[in-house]
């Protein structure tokens, strides 16, 4: 069973170094094979593609997130990153670019905050600190005003409702009622 685990191990790494090897393939030279970059951080979990980053710095002296930072840009280059870092950094890194530069994407900012937990949101306030050495809420305070500045903050600090029970015939009367009232008519 040990000696298993050992081959096991061994293949793992063969497998990471030759996907280490692919990448830098795809990114040298002038321009970027889009596609087989694509096909090996896709086609890998987390855990898999952590160890073909180890190898990636020992052979080519630097992190596949630094490679991909130089070679890839706009969404492609925020999907690519995205598919390396945990999903609260990857959060905060949306967030982040959400706020920066002219406009604010307030669909971005709501669909992230609305879709985690409040534990979680805490746990994204958290890292953003960390990662940008800044105050989640005083950002979003200086992107955005109003009443969606407000429900942003709330939910920020975790304020948001929350309710593990919903009364399904509650739902049910007030979609007729406002369906009823707007679309029936």
């Amino acid at each position: 069973n040990e000696r298993l685990e050992v081959e096991l191990e061994k293949n793992l790494d063969e497998i990471a170094r030759r996907d280490a090897a692919k990448i830098f393939k795809a990114c040298d030279g002038i321009g970027t094979d889009e596609a087989a970059l694509m096909n090996v951080l896709t086609g890998r979990t987390k855990p898999q593609i952590e160890r073909i980053d180890k190898f990636y710095q020992d052979m080519f002296g630097k992190t596949v997130e630094e490679q991909v930072l130089e070679e890839l840009s706009g969404d492609f280059e925020t999907f690519m990153l995205t598919l390396m870092r945990d999903q609260c950094e990857a959060d905060c890194y949306a967030l982040n670019k959400a706020m920066e530069g002219a406009g604010t994407d307030e669909l971005l900012i709501t669909t992230i905050l609305l879709n985690r937990s409040r534990y979680k949101v805490m746990e994204i306030r958290k890292r953003y600190q960390e990662l940008f050495d800044r105050d989640l809420i005083e950002h979003v305070e200086s992107e955005v005003s109003g009443d969606y500045e407000r429900f942003l903050v709330r939910i920020l600090k975790g304020l948001k409702r929350s309710s593990k029970k919903i009364n399904w015939n509650v739902a049910n009367n007030r979609a007729v009622h406002l369906w009823n009232a707007g679309e029936a008519q």
